[in-house]
């Protein structure tokens, strides 16, 4: 009895433990499976590198920097080794400090009026310069740094300006505006250009030094020069104890003598400011 007991009781051991081995190595056998398969679609979704096209001349434009219709070639006789010599003008002053024109923008925002008048003022209350008109404004009213006679703004000096709107039922209501000054610009003129340039941009308030941006004032009028220049001449109007060293720095980016710049003196109002002329 006790045999045939430890028999069945070994046989249902044997059993269970096959039982589990089967399973254990089931298991085992799905679990490699599965990593295996986990690994061939990882590989199977796996992708070749982008191949990215850097030509993007297509996309992007670089436009010239030189007019090539204005240069002129140089008698190739007198050049050196038989080259030829091709003066290098740019196709545009590149400006960071002297303003071009317009030199101030004013944006409105007036509708239903029956007229406008927007007024630029001098520092002592003078009109400088006027515009108006029947309607609505424009959205955005331009000054060129001219006034109603056609003279030039003051570099440095302040203005004011101020709106006045009246309505279709005659309501007018004035809407004055913030005081400004322009340091630096150039305008556009029938013989040439005139560069204009408050004192304070050049030299120290002690008058004994020039002002770090005087460099970049030199740098931009000798870029103005190159490009509006057609007589080669230029000139300067100043009156300051050390206007020899702007003379001098302006020469230096002009690669010309400093004798070249013609000099004279200023015009009424103009003692704090500068002004170049480029013909």
């Amino acid at each position: 009895m006790k045999s045939v007991l430890s028999a069945s009781i070994l046989l249902l051991f044997s059993i269970q433990s096959s039982a589990q081995n089967a399973k254990s190595d089931s298991s085992q056998t799905l679990e490699d499976v599965l990593v295996q398969e986990t690994y061939e679609m990882e590989f199977e979704e796996e992708k070749p590198p982008v191949q990215i096209n850097t030509d993007f001349s297509e996309l992007l434009e670089i436009p010239d920097r030189v007019h090539w219709s204005s240069l002129d070639k140089s008698d190739p006789s007198s050049a050196e080794h038989g080259w030829e010599h091709f003066p290098f003008n740019l196709s545009a002053p590149e400006l960071v400090n002297i303003r071009p024109e317009p030199i101030m923008r004013f944006r409105t925002k007036f509708k239903k009026l029956a007229s406008w008048r927007f007024g630029i003022y001098r520092n002592d209350g003078q009109t400088f310069r006027i515009y108006e008109g029947k309607g609505n404004p424009p959205e955005y009213i331009s000054w060129d740094g001219r006034g109603d006679e056609g003279e030039s703004f003051i570099p440095g000096q302040n203005y004011s300006y101020s709106f006045t709107a009246i309505d279709k039922a005659s309501n007018k209501r004035v809407f004055p505006g913030e005081i400004f000054s322009v340091p630096a610009a150039y305008l556009s003129r029938p013989k040439g250009v005139e560069v204009g340039i408050a004192s304070s941009e050049l030299f120290t308030d002690d008058g004994l030094n020039l002002m770090p941006t005087a460099k970049d004032l030199a740098r931009e009028v000798a870029s103005l020069y190159r490009y509006y220049s057609h007589k080669g001449n230029i000139s300067i109007e100043i009156s300051h104890p050390r206007s020899d060293d702007f003379i001098q720095l302006m020469a230096d980016n002009l690669m010309i003598a400093p004798g070249s710049i013609d000099r004279r003196s200023p015009k009424k109002g103009w003692v704090d400011s500068v002004v170049l002329w480029i013909e």
